[in-house]
């Protein structure tokens, strides 16, 4: 026992120095490639400084999860705050920001400090779920127990599956296929009359909804198969309905990405064996990233010349303008103070029409946009992210960092812990049950993608695409199955 303990420490040890070393050689390429034109060697440090961190966290994380929402929190700390602003800091390539020292130095204090304080935040809420884990399991205990199953209703999938169908004809009617097929088009929203009411239910509700079915379909098909041929054809059917509304040159790259995330890892379920596949798809989605931009504003297929190289001026433009911001925010604060909670409160109401609120918030890069950017630059294009850290620091200051950070932290830390425990990671010996509950395996999937919109802003955004797959999968749930009670 003890020599096998020994193998897997070992294995272990060298999974995550292995991965390190890949990322740091990634890192070192990139540094090596940049002519430094103006640097200061506090601020440099402090660059240096968070990388380190983010990276070393990341590689922990991808060599004892594969994928997860802890993942995704420091790939995006590395990437977005880290790695590209140290790039554009030493070759002062800012799109809108001139040199401003001390607030690049404040800034990297501040995400410093959201990445202490959401490892405290992880590290708490696993204690807890591990507590609460091990008093079910001793509650549970006994040799006849009543354990929690699903069952699902045929008759709801077929229901759903014609619903998502009639959804589908009726945008092919209204905008043509060829407006699902490209973003340009905007099939779905174009269909429906543009982005009232209708279009943002049929935006963040209707077109996730075949990804949701799918995915229970999967779940089917894994632990409640009844009939063969009927499951499968329920496969096939929300296979073709998720592509065909969710088609990847048809909508924004990092909803492609959730899309087709959640359904690898659906696929192959994640764990500490599979690391160096989802390192890979991690960096494959830079690159996907790069292609996709190339279709982006082509009204046909036979228009786009399509590049299969990915661009590095792309470090320098919009795409990754989440740090850019994030300074820019702490400029706005100290000439106009923070807007107390006013930018949350619009990200929560996101759909209450204006006609109702006139003087609703708009998203927080848009907002810091207008009042702020527009006072110094032309600004064509206020659609500008804004970081989980930006959307804390706008409404509340560096508490609000902190407080924050240590929520982000709990909240991913609790569903990550439970998620290995649900699905069975092979480096637990205990299922909660004889099936996951679908949260688990439906849900959860979606939100380690859609976790990275959250992560690069803005909160508006995030929490209206959250909240239509969360509903959608709500009302799949109430549809297609219903819990029942056996013995054990």
């Amino acid at each position: 026992m003890n020599s096998l303990k020994k193998r897997n420490d070992l294995s272990n040890l060298l999974r995550l120095l292995s991965i390190l070393i890949i990322i740091l050689l990634i890192l070192s390429s990139f540094l090596w490639s940049l002519e430094i034109e103006y640097s200061s060697p506090l601020i440099v440090f402090s660059f240096i400084f968070n990388t380190i961190i983010s990276i070393i966290f990341l590689s922990l994380s991808l060599s004892e999860d594969g994928i997860s929402l802890r993942v995704m929190f420091f790939f995006f700390n590395s990437l977005f705050l880290c790695m590209v602003p140290l790039a554009q800091y030493v070759l002062n390539r800012w799109m809108f920001l001139t040199s401003d020292s001390r607030n690049i130095f404040y800034a990297n204090i501040l995400i410093t400090f959201a990445s202490i304080f959401f490892l405290f935040g992880y590290r708490w809420a696993r204690k807890n779920a591990i507590r609460s884990f091990k008093k079910y399991v001793n509650s549970t205990s006994t040799f006849s127990r009543k354990v929690e199953g699903y069952e699902f209703s045929s008759k709801g999938f077929v229901l759903m599956l014609l619903l998502v169908g009639v959804f589908a004809a009726f945008v092919i009617y209204r905008s043509g296929f060829s407006s699902l097929l490209l973003r340009s088009g905007s099939g779905v929203t174009n269909a429906v009359g543009g982005w009232g009411p209708v279009g943002l239910i049929s935006q963040y509700f209707g077109r996730p909804l075949p990804l949701i079915l799918l995915l229970f379909s999967f779940y089917k098909i894994r632990f409640n198969r009844t009939n063969k041929f009927l499951d499968y054809t329920f496969l096939a059917a929300s296979l073709c309905l998720t592509i065909l509304l969710n088609f990847p040159l048809a909508t924004a790259r990092f909803y492609a990405f959730t899309v087709y995330l959640a359904i690898t890892i659906t696929l192959v379920r994640p764990n500490k064996n599979k690391s160096y596949l989802y390192l890979i798809i991690l960096f494959a989605g830079l690159f996907g990233s790069s292609v996709l931009e190339t279709f982006r504003h082509v009204n046909s297929l036979a228009d786009a010349s399509l590049s299969l190289a990915f661009d590095p001026e792309s470090f320098f433009v919009g795409h990754y303008d989440a740090y850019e911001n994030f300074i820019h925010s702490i400029n706005y604060v100290e000439m106009n103070g923070n807007t107390w909670g006013r930018q949350l409160l619009g990200a929560i109401l996101f759909w209450v029409p204006r006609s109702m609120w006139p003087d609703k918030p708009i998203s927080t890069g848009a907002y810091v946009a207008q009042e702020h950017l527009k006072a110094f630059f032309t600004v064509h294009n206020t659609n500008l992210s804004s970081p989980y850290i930006e959307e804390l620091y706008v409404d509340f200051n560096i508490l609000a960092v902190i407080i924050g950070c240590f929520l982000i932290g709990c909240l991913f830390g609790y569903l990550d812990y439970l998620y290995k425990r649900m699905i069975g990671d092979p480096s637990t010996q205990t299922k909660f049950s004889v099936q996951p509950k679908p949260m688990y395996f439906v849900l959860y999937p979606i939100l380690i993608g859609l976790s990275f919109l959250w992560l690069r802003g803005a909160a508006m955004s995030a929490f209206a695409y959250t909240s239509g797959i969360v509903t959608a999968y709500g009302l799949s749930r109430f549809v297609l199955i219903k819990p029942h009670i056996h013995l054990r």
